[in-house]
């Protein structure tokens, strides 16, 4: 059962460092993107649109956090699942953490550094993280980066971001066979 699922069609229930400035996260809208030239995808992995880190210039930490993400009914393993796009020279590191509240702290469980597609036009990079360990939990997860250079070419994308685990189900009560 999917616990938790986005598209990122909006930022809906995301907090951080959101907006249209360099050094943020934001959601461009149209083909191909609000990426500059040279760096980020040229569409999205789901939907119409994804979460893209602008670097612009910028080699300022950006942090977005997920709404909260209800393990405590979870029964076996559980594990993220999203799409990466790291296209550009000055591809930084993306952290993932993952916390009890939504300011933190967070326990880094993945992280990335430097270019992971050659081109804009490089298929998304799926990528899965073992939640097993918050299980039980009411938990957040925060996207954290930077660029590494000082120019416009490190723009780091995510999009369809999911968690997955089996649910404990309660007993049937008062259960009659036909």
């Amino acid at each position: 059962t999917f616990v938790f699922s986005d598209d990122l069609e909006t930022n809906t229930g995301w907090t951080g460092d959101i907006g249209p400035g360099a050094g943020q996260w934001d959601f461009p809208t149209a083909f191909p993107g609000g990426n500059s030239s040279n760096t980020g995808p040229s569409g999205p992995a789901s939907g119409t649109t994804f979460a893209e880190y602008e670097a612009s210039g910028s080699q300022d930490t950006a942090s977005m956090v997920t709404p909260m993400i209800d393990l405590g009914t979870a029964s076996s393993e559980a594990e993220l699942s999203f799409n990466m796009h790291a296209y550009g020279v000055e591809i930084g590191t993306l952290n993932v953490g993952v916390g009890n509240s939504p300011t933190g702290p967070f326990t880094n469980e993945f992280s990335w550094t430097g270019q992971y597609q050659t081109a804009a036009t490089d298929p998304w990079a799926n990528i899965g993280v073992d939640l097993t360990a918050y299980l039980g939990q009411q938990i957040y997860i925060e996207f954290s980066y930077a660029a590494a250079g000082p120019s416009f070419y490190g723009d780091m994308a995510i999009d369809l971001v999911q968690v997955e685990t089996c649910v404990s189900c309660p007993a049937p009560i008062n259960f009659n066979l036909l």
